[in-house]
């Protein structure tokens, strides 16, 4: 009986780490604009949206304007880089990932932008 419960045991264990998103799965959906570290956002501010797919991005930024490109992670999965349709390139260095939240800060800029689903 105690191998039984045993290797219950060892098997949840190893099923529940296979089902752990990987940091891209996270990132994939849509993201609501939570909050920018020091700005007071208006109502019309928190409208904005950005959707990720397998390797783009949308952003609609307070429901009029749209800003697409193409997105990639590091290798060490703490930053995504983006480049714009115009060419533009920003680094976002991911700070908080998860199924909910995602917050960032863009190239060496210290305020923090946070998204939400």
């Amino acid at each position: 009986m105690k191998k039984i419960i045993f290797f219950s045991l060892i098997l949840t264990v190893i099923f529940a780490a296979g089902c752990k998103k990987s940091t891209k799965d996270k990132l994939l959906g849509v993201w609501k604009l939570t909050s920018v570290e020091g700005q007071k956002l208006t109502a019309e501010d928190l409208k904005t949206t950005m959707t990720f797919t397998d390797s783009t991005f949308n952003m609609k930024i307070s429901g009029n304007e749209d800003k697409n490109g193409h997105w990639s992670l590091s290798s060490d999965e703490k930053t995504i880089t983006a480049k714009n349709s115009a060419g533009d390139k920003e680094i976002w260095k991911i700070s908080k990932l998860d199924e909910k939240e995602f917050t960032f800060s863009v190239n060496d800029d210290k305020e923090k932008i946070t998204l939400t689903k």
